[in-house]
């Protein structure tokens, strides 16, 4: 492995690393919190959290990974004779994190934002359908993650 993919590839596992940090505090410990507030607050706070997200520093640190794998993938795709486990690991970022969040993530924090706090059936809903999802892209990332360490 040349030094530019090492450092590469190490750079994606970091990201991807950070990434599924993210989306496993926000399984294990955000959206739990919320659960446990009336369901007009929680669903405030989640509106809150939705717009607070797009920011530079967010987008770069779950966009970074992607590109990352991308760049990556295309060095595994020009020279086979590296580790499988590189695009393994650019594909299972690509589409079981951004992917996800693309398709189901996103449109569901949509879907919420054009809720007032009285729709609790739809928060109730939420709460169990962005999860599930939110799980995938924590999964898809460590092991993503796994890969390019294994790879290095």
């Amino acid at each position: 492995m040349s030094d530019l993919l090492h450092a590469l590839t190490f750079a994606a596992a970091l990201n991807t690393g950070v990434a599924a940090g993210l989306f496993f505090a926000f399984s294990t410990g955000v959206m739990p919190g919320l659960a446990l507030l009336p369901p007009g607050e929680g669903g405030d706070a989640m509106r809150a959290i939705n717009r607070a997200v797009p920011n530079p520093v967010f987008m770069l640190g779950f966009l970074g990974p992607a590109l990352l794998g991308l760049v990556v993938g295309v060095w595994w795709l020009a020279d086979r004779n590296e580790s499988p486990l590189l695009i393994t690991g650019a594909l299972l970022y690509l589409a079981g994190a951004v992917a996800v969040t693309g398709r189901f993530n996103i449109p569901r924090n949509d879907a919420l934002a054009k809720t007032g706090p009285d729709d609790e059936a739809y928060w109730n809903r939420y709460l169990v359908e962005w999860t599930r999802w939110n799980h995938v892209r924590f999964f898809a990332s460590l092991a993503s993650a796994g890969c390019y360490v294994a790879a290095l």
